[in-house]
């Protein structure tokens, strides 16, 4: 496991954390409550797909790796779709949309940085930047 990912990881979830409680003392709008959950879901989401695709990343075959990045994020994005469609369909009357922008931009925050280091750990991995001994 990388620690430099895990440092960045707890480091965006306490800025998430941060921004939900400014946007909800600038706005009582805000559902500080959701902005908070979906903080911990993207966190342990996160956490969990990086772990199995660096274990992923150990099978020589190809086909795994990229068969592992599909299923990373499409569960995410199945998990988190539906996390969203619940809080709607919980808060008809008293929906406030930026609330949902918000959580929109913390998927695509923390997808970006598990992309990010997932392939920095593959190219760091690659038989072509592994020096040859037969030479």
């Amino acid at each position: 496991m990388n620690k430099t990912f895990l440092v960045l990881l707890f480091v965006l979830f306490a800025a998430s954390l941060g921004i939900n409680f400014y946007f909800h003392a600038d706005n009582e709008l805000f559902d500080l409550a959701a902005l908070n959950i979906c903080s911990v879901l993207m966190l342990t989401i996160t956490f969990i797909s990086y772990f199995l695709l660096v274990k992923v990343m150990n099978i020589k075959d190809p086909h795994f790796f990229v068969n592992g990045v599909y299923a990373s994020m499409f569960v995410k994005l199945m998990v988190f779709g539906g996390a969203i469609f619940f809080y709607i369909w919980t808060h008809k009357k008293t929906l406030f949309r930026p609330t949902i922008y918000v959580m929109l931009t913390y998927y695509f925050l923390f997808m970006i940085l598990e992309t990010i280091f997932v392939f920095r750990h593959t190219n760091s991995s690659a038989p072509a930047n592994k020096p040859d001994n037969n030479a």
